[in-house]
């Protein structure tokens, strides 16, 4: 490949000699023109083998439109065979200008789990006499069961403490249990019990069933759920529809109280791995009931019953968002208690604008060092492939990052990759933010307005003008633009990034790294793009995820005066006398993980054909119709 120097993102010129074209007798140079699975859009790429098509372009995919059976990429056949017999190609990626506006969406929320540290004891009944009197058909088997007091008796009503009571020994009298806490939650709280029973009388009833009562002491507790867990989204759901031939796109349920959880299935709301039923009504399809749950192990798993494109199945709404890992981890630390099946959060319109044309990926802001109560911005990354594949076509790593001579390496990595076994595309080492250097950055890999050419085949450098950063060193990065997932005031909280912030005591840290890393598991949802905010001053979201940093101080740290939200690692990260005797002393371990964001194809994905023909032309036949 020639140098590429790049006007602006997706946008570059080059120059290649082409005059030994016409001394070969026999060669011919062909154009072709068409739609790939990634790369750059609407510029022409030399290309002279195969493997460097797929470098650039991606390879086969036998992808096809729903319901018309056409190909989505035939280019790449074409260029595989053509470069078989010939080793001259100029391939143009072609991608969508138009954009589309999505229908209504629905997003499924989580109930946190108790947290112990927000416990409080809210009654004490010592000696209570009569405290549970009960029948039991069968020593050990309660069937009845009445108490003296409320909050007992609402554990009761939910079926907690039958299964607690039935080991009583109801034919001993002066047999004794030592029961609980047991808590049920009522609302948004927690309330529960613990009580000593005493087995006080036994007796018969007449029709041979056993029954008594007992004596004993109870004390009440009241608690809240993880905060950080409680009402969080962890999937959006999005109805599917298609265009009629007056070119209306039609939603497949034109109605949010069209789609719903059927309460009586109610497993996940105690397990959130358990079954859980989505019911409503399509325009489409009439009535529907969809059996589905977040095990991944199962075959009614979310995203194996609905898809995850609009294009990918015959059910009414699909799964656009779903944030599995940090579930996952959720689970693994005992904070979420299971599905909120009593609430699916509509969301109208809210997140319906994706009338945009194809764009680029880009890297949040990597930030320095703390410096005082200080950060700055340093650079950004711009993926020159475009559209939805950038997103996850590869992820970069800062890594070997020396605190005396503020040097570091930079990593392009595949996105499927793992620590233990990096996956390296391209790297950049001993890198410098000072210009003087002949370790630039800049230098190394190139400037996304031309400045510096580009020394990459995957990114370019956005360098913050306004920071003076000679003498810095990378140590962090900001986070990722998400949406407001907030309607009427219904605290929603929006999903959270899962980063690795410390390494464990006996781990490898040659096989680990810090920020975005697979041993936390990556949600790659938070990457893709989220359509236009509805302010129309805004690029994008103004919401972020929390970023990452390397100190244990970063956190509330300020860039220009406003405060930073970080996960932050386990010591300081300032200088090499700061991290002697911490994880951060070799400097192997001095390494952190971002990805790109934002990267999208333009074209209209509700539909099933390409609108490249003539009747779609200003003055053509469809061109006119619809909005």
């Amino acid at each position: 490949m020639a140098d590429k120097v790049f006007v602006s993102p997706g946008v570059y010129t080059s120059e290649r000699d082409l005059s030994f074209v016409t001394r070969q007798v026999g060669v011919t140079t062909l154009g072709v023109v068409g739609e790939t699975t990634q790369g750059p859009a609407f510029q022409p790429i030399f290309v002279s083998n195969y493997d460097e098509f797929k470098s650039f372009f991606g390879g086969l995919n036998a992808t096809k439109f729903k319901n018309t059976g056409v190909p989505k990429y035939e280019l790449p056949y074409v260029a595989k065979s053509y470069l078989s017999q010939s080793n001259q190609l100029f391939v143009t990626r072609v991608l969508g200008l138009s954009g589309y506006d999505s229908g209504f969406s629905w997003g499924i929320t989580l109930e946190g789990a108790l947290d112990s540290e927000s416990v409080v004891e809210t009654g004490n009944y010592p000696d209570n006499t009569s405290l549970i009197t009960f029948t039991a058909s069968t020593a050990g088997t309660i069937t009845n069961l009445v108490s003296s007091e409320p909050i007992i008796q609402t554990l009761w009503d939910n079926g907690l403490l039958v299964d607690e009571l039935s080991f009583l020994p109801t034919s001993t009298i002066g047999a004794t249990a030592d029961i609980g806490p047991i808590y049920d939650k009522v609302g948004s709280t927690y309330v529960g019990a613990s009580f000593d029973l005493y087995v006080d009388s036994i007796g018969q009833d007449g029709l041979g069933n056993t029954t008594g009562n007992t004596t004993g002491s109870t004390i009440e507790y009241s608690g809240t759920p993880y905060s950080d867990v409680e009402n969080k989204i962890v999937a959006l759901l999005r109805s599917r529809g298609s265009y009629d031939s007056n070119e209306i796109l039609n939603f497949e349920i034109s109605d949010t109280n069209n789609l719903y959880f059927d309460t009586n299935v109610n497993d996940a709301s105690s397990d959130p791995k358990g079954n859980f039923s989505l019911k409503g009504i399509s325009d489409v399809y009439g009535s529907f009931d969809y059996s589905l749950s977040f095990n991944p192990s199962n075959k009614n798993y979310i995203t194996r019953v609905l898809g995850k494109k609009v294009q990918d199945g015959k059910t009414s709404v699909f799964v656009e968002e779903i944030f599995e890992n940090m579930l996952q981890d959720y689970i693994a630390e005992n904070k979420v208690r299971g599905i909120n099946i009593n609430t699916l959060t509509p969301y109208l319109k809210n997140f319906s604008d994706y009338k945009q044309e194809y764009k680029p990926a880009v890297t949040p802001w990597i930030v320095s060092e703390l410096r005082g109560s200080n950060l700055i911005k340093l650079f950004r990354l711009w993926t020159i492939s475009d559209g939805n594949s950038a997103n996850k076509q590869f992820k970069i790593s800062i890594t070997n990052i020396n605190l005396n001579t503020k040097e570091f390496d930079v990593q392009i990595r595949a996105y499927g990759d793992t620590d233990a076994k990096p996956v390296i595309l391209e790297a950049f080492s001993k890198c410098s933010m000072d210009p003087s250097s002949i370790n630039y950055i800049c230098k190394k890999i190139g400037t996304l307005g031309g400045e510096f050419v580009s020394k990459s085949k995957y990114v370019l450098l956005e360098i913050d003008e306004e920071s003076n950063s000679f003498d810095a060193f990378p140590s962090g990065f900001l986070g990722f633009p998400v949406r407001d997932y907030q309607v009427n005031s219904n605290n929603v909280l929006t999903p959270s990034i899962e980063y690795k912030n410390t390494y464990g005591t006996f781990e490898n840290k040659r096989k680990f790294y810090l920020g975005l890393s697979n041993t936390k598991g990556i949600d790659q949802d938070f990457f893709d793009y989220k359509g236009q905010p509805s302010d129309p001053n805004l690029f994008e979201y103004d919401g972020t995820t929390k970023g990452f940093h390397m100190d244990i101080d970063a956190n509330g740290a300020t860039i220009n005066d406003v405060p930073t939200d970080l996960v932050v690692g386990n010591a300081e990260f300032r200088s090499e006398s700061g991290v002697q005797g911490t994880d951060y002393e070799k400097i192997y371990s001095r390494k952190f993980t971002f990805a790109p964001y934002g990267g999208f194809d333009g074209w209209d994905e509700y539909r099933e054909s390409r609108t490249n023909t003539d009747s779609y032309i200003i003055n053509g036949r469809k061109g006119t119709e619809g909005n």
